[in-house]
């Protein structure tokens, strides 16, 4: 729009008029019962945060707890193998070296681990029967 056309419109007299007869009213609330079908009835919302907090934190013990477990059970495994290693090391020297050699190793000082833990699962229930 141009300048002119701005002019002829602050030029006319039924604009000032249309802006004068607004002025004179305001807004109304829609009646009660329109109101109501519009905007509803009003129901407080539950506040979610309080759960979602402790959701939060019960998930985080969670992982914590899963975390320092699983590092301490790979802590034990590796520290009961580092007999069982060096057992299999000194019987693969004994029965001369090699692939072969280490196989069969590590079959003997398995078969001897489980001996020895049937062996202690038969003394404790030996003692129980006492």
């Amino acid at each position: 729009m141009s300048r002119d056309d701005f002019d002829r419109m602050e030029a006319l007299p039924e604009h000032d008029d249309l802006e004068r007869r607004l002025r004179q009213y305001r807004p109304l609330a829609p009646p009660p019962r329109l109101r109501e079908r519009i905007v509803g009835p009003q129901v407080p919302t539950p506040r979610i945060w309080p759960w979602a907090t402790a959701a939060a934190a019960m998930l985080a013990t969670t992982i914590f707890l899963h975390a320092s477990s699983t590092s301490l059970a790979r802590q034990t495994e590796i520290a009961a193998l580092a007999p069982f290693d060096a057992e299999v090391t000194e019987l693969t020297e004994m029965l001369g070296g090699g692939v072969e050699a280490e196989r069969m190793a590590r079959e003997i000082v398995e078969v001897q681990a489980i001996r020895a833990s049937l062996i202690e699962v038969n003394e404790q229930i030996e003692g129980e029967r006492q």
